[in-house]
């Protein structure tokens, strides 16, 4: 799967050049590739969702379809094959705000980020896992071993925190038979957030199978 997507990549980043178009050169963009800067984890992202962080954009480039079943709350839908249409380069464009792109794992999203960032669309990111390490990490966290350090304990009571809010919106969502299905439990403005302590990328801010399982 990684060597298909690192082809993937290097074909899209060697594309010949547009007239008159301004893209990051492709040296510039296969180091951005390969240092894994574009990853912002699904830790970060139940944060900024809690706290209601205005400057993050969240966005599902799955299908219609897939979107119409249950998605992050809040997520804009922008398919990877409309990601370069103008009225969606116009979200891209918003350059005071961290776009987030998600799917089910991560190869749609990082063609979307490819596709992107050689168009210097700025401050564009890969949410690490998509939906499928969303329900894994936040929605069904897994306890640590006794013998496993305290920091994973404390990742774990916080992620278990963070489920219990999720669960209590009426955008929540349960992933069951590989399909997300769309929840109406009581409304978030009647919950009381819970105070979630997780590690938090410096340069950051604001549920399914593999694009197949």
């Amino acid at each position: 799967m990684a060597g298909v997507f690192l082809l993937l990549g290097l074909g899209l980043v060697f594309l010949p050049d547009k007239d008159n178009k301004k893209e990051m050169k492709p040296e510039h963009l296969l180091a951005k590739l390969v240092d894994k800067s574009r990853f912002i984890s699904t830790d970060d992202v139940a944060d900024q969702l809690i706290n209601n962080d205005p400057t993050m954009i969240l966005i599902d480039v799955r299908s219609k379809d897939e979107y119409d079943k249950g998605s992050l709350p809040g997520a804009l839908n922008i398919p990877l094959s409309e990601i370069l249409n103008e009225s969606s380069t116009q979200v891209f464009q918003r350059k005071s705000y961290d776009k987030v792109l998600f799917g089910n794992s991560d190869i749609y999203a990082d063609q979307a980020w490819i596709l992107l960032s050689r168009n210097l669309m700025g401050r564009t990111y890969v949410m690490k896992g998509g939906l499928n390490h969303w329900m894994e990490t936040i929605i069904n966290p897994t306890e640590p071993n006794p013998a496993e350090p305290i920091e994973n304990f404390e990742l774990y009571h916080a992620r278990v925190a963070a489920s219990r809010y999720f669960a209590g919106q009426n955008t929540a969502f349960i992933y069951s038979d590989g399909d997300f299905t769309n929840t109406n439990k009581k409304p978030a403005s009647s919950q009381t957030k819970p105070k979630v302590s997780t590690p938090m990328p410096v340069q950051h801010k604001q549920a399914a199978a593999d694009e197949g399982c």
